[in-house]
């Protein structure tokens, strides 16, 4: 007769959803949250068997914020593919060693003194390299979403510590620099044979593990889980998000999103509403 449970996993849609620019945004109230009418939409996803996966460079404590909202568990792609989160199981997938991070920041740090630097790391917690920049710490504590228990440090502990002790990424706030784009340069010209690096917002350039991506994460995620592609939708607005929205037909980017982003997906949204209704049908 078959497994029950597998029909209805074939049935079920899987929505891989980007969290700041396309889930995210500045509220009329000051906060920076979900806007009610994507909250609205995302929680009746149950109801029409459709299930949300968060798909971030954020770190797994962003689902946390985002349950409390919901009233429902939600999986995630973290910290650009390198972390998984999975019925509330945490799963360390790649990351560069500290050795690395040190290398590379001390470098930086000597050739663009005004560039801020340090992680997110696996446990959500920032550790900054000292000294840390006022205007980038008011930023990150933004970051933080409300009042949730993760901080910032400095990042002596990891620095001196196990050399070999990975980090999902190394964060450049370039924000300060008349043309940020000549630490990106820089980057790619000494380090872009062992490491990636993307702009994630026009103020911050990330350092990652050479071939991650969301969508090394997403891909990772549905072989787990036996999913076809045709059971995927994909939203999402920014360059870190273009390997996600090749991946399937069903994705989408937001109407602000980046060039590079629209490119990649099938189509543009207004919100992530609007997917969500494309999804129902």
């Amino acid at each position: 007769a078959g497994d029950p449970a597998l029909g209805e996993n074939e049935m079920k849609q899987y929505l891989f959803c980007d969290l700041d620019g396309t889930l995210l945004f500045d509220q009329s109230d000051g906060s920076y949250d979900i806007s009610p009418a994507d909250l609205q939409a995302l929680c009746v996803l149950p109801q029409h068997n459709i299930e949300l996966v968060l798909a971030s460079g954020r770190a797994c404590n962003a689902a946390v914020f985002v349950k409390e909202r919901l009233g429902y568990s939600v999986d995630m792609i973290a910290l650009n593919g390198a972390m998984l989160l999975c019925k509330g199981r945490e799963e360390q997938i790649t990351g560069l060693p500290v050795r690395d991070y040190r290398m590379i920041t001390e470098d930086i740090a000597a050739h663009f003194p005004q560039v801020s630097m340090g992680t997110l790391h696996f446990d959500g917690n920032y550790y900054m390299k000292e000294p840390l920049l006022e205007d980038y710490i008011g930023r990150l504590r933004r970051h933080q979403l409300h009042d949730h228990a993760y901080g910032m440090q400095n990042d002596d502990h990891l620095v001196n510590g196990d050399e070999d002790r990975l980090i999902p990424k190394i964060l450049f706030y370039v924000k300060r620099l008349s043309d940020p784009d000549q630490v990106y340069r820089y980057l790619q010209d000494h380090y872009g044979d062992r490491y990636d690096f993307l702009f994630s917002s026009t103020a911050i350039v990330e350092c990652l593990p050479k071939g991650i991506s969301k969508a090394i994460g997403i891909q990772r995620y549905m072989k787990e889980h036996q999913l076809t592609e045709a059971q995927c939708w994909a939203v999402g607005d920014s360059d870190n998000d273009v390997e996600m929205l090749k991946l399937f037909a069903n994705s989408c980017c937001m109407r602000h999103g980046t060039a590079a982003a629209k490119k990649a997906a099938a189509t543009t949204v207004e919100n992530v509403k609007e997917a969500i209704e494309m999804m129902i049908g």
